[in-house]
């Protein structure tokens, strides 16, 4: 039976008028754990920009998330990149970072004690906000929606957060159930 419907997938197409759309379907057919391929254009949930977002979310929701801490602890750069190195090889929680960050040094420190000040903020708006009211907080108070501005001289790469945003507006949960149907 299983082969049967592995085979019938395997002969589906879904074709849509704009990249915009395929987000929502994305994450519907993520949702049903359907496997899918996008030709002709990007996966949202695979870009760079996009994931890194989701990864503030997610702190925002647990901020003892290792993996999404070590992802983004120099995302927009702040001065952590040797922080950031010592998380690949060896990730910690939030409630760790900065006993992690003084054994690199005191300028370290400061903006790890920073981040965290952030992602407390986050957690305790999260509680309350929207995916969408918190997903502008984190591009706010991250500063990464000016750090993405500036980096690639134009707005191409807004386009992604833009439409993770539309996502998040249409979510009816909390960040955690909207987290979990990504």
């Amino acid at each position: 039976e299983s082969e049967r419907v592995t085979s019938i997938l395997g002969e589906i197409a879904v074709l849509y008028r704009t990249n915009r759309q395929a987000g929502e379907l994305i994450v519907a057919l993520r949702g049903r754990r359907l496997p899918y391929r996008i030709r002709g254009g990007a996966d949202l949930l695979a870009r760079r920009e996009v994931q890194d977002l989701i990864a503030y979310l997610r702190l925002a929701h647990n901020p003892e998330d290792e993996a999404a801490l070590a992802r983004i602890v120099n995302v927009p750069p702040r001065r952590l990149g040797r922080l950031a190195e010592a998380l690949r090889a060896q990730p910690c929680p939030t409630s760790q970072l900065v006993d992690r960050a003084r054994r690199v040094g005191p300028a370290v420190t400061e903006g790890a004690v920073a981040l965290v000040d952030i992602v407390r903020e986050l957690h305790d708006q999260g509680t309350y906000q929207s995916p969408a009211k918190l997903l502008d907080l984190v591009l706010d108070r991250t500063g990464y929606r000016t750090w993405v501005t500036s980096k690639s001289g134009d707005t191409a790469d807004l386009r992604w957060l833009s439409d993770l945003r539309r996502l998040a507006e249409r979510s009816e949960g909390l960040l955690g159930d909207w987290l979990a149907e990504l």
